[in-house]
């Protein structure tokens, strides 16, 4: 299924000696390290990407935001169109709705600024979700807190 919206696989030598460290049963420590040679031009692409750059800036300014008294004022700062007081679901949607409008309508959205963006809230929910329950629930408190923390 993943073909179909990202193309065929490169079907470079290094990825070739990839494939060929899979099948061999080589270590997992070549085998990265094989994944990483193969990979040296996308990331270098990744570096240009603008897409890739506004998600990873967005990343830091939520960030910077949360080290603030007034967190939900620096949310709307840096664009992110969040209720009064914003639960956990809110800033990751405002997250992923602030650059989807932004990749849309500037044009540049890609499968690296895809991948960034849906890893970006990912790392956000993996690292907030369990530090923001509490034995009385969610609040938008202990959500400020586990961003700040």
């Amino acid at each position: 299924m993943g073909h179909l919206r990202l193309g065929n696989l490169h079907k470079t030598r290094q990825w070739m000696q990839v494939i060929d460290m899979l099948y061999a049963g080589d270590g997992a420590e070549a085998i990265a390290s094989g994944a990483l040679d193969a990979s040296e031009r996308a990331f270098f692409e990744a570096s240009h990407d603008l897409g890739f750059k506004y998600t990873v800036w967005l990343l830091t300014q939520v960030a910077l935001a949360a080290k603030q008294e007034g967190f939900r004022d620096g949310l709307v700062r840096i664009g992110l169109d969040v209720p009064k007081t914003p639960g956990l679901f809110d800033i990751l949607g405002a997250f992923t709705k602030h650059i989807d409008s932004r990749l849309d309508s500037k044009k540049t959205r890609t499968d690296i600024s895809e991948m960034c963006q849906l890893a970006a809230v990912e790392a956000l929910s993996e690292r907030c979700i369990e530090r923001s329950r509490t034995l009385f629930g969610m609040t938008s408190d202990t959500v400020h807190n586990a961003f700040r923390e």
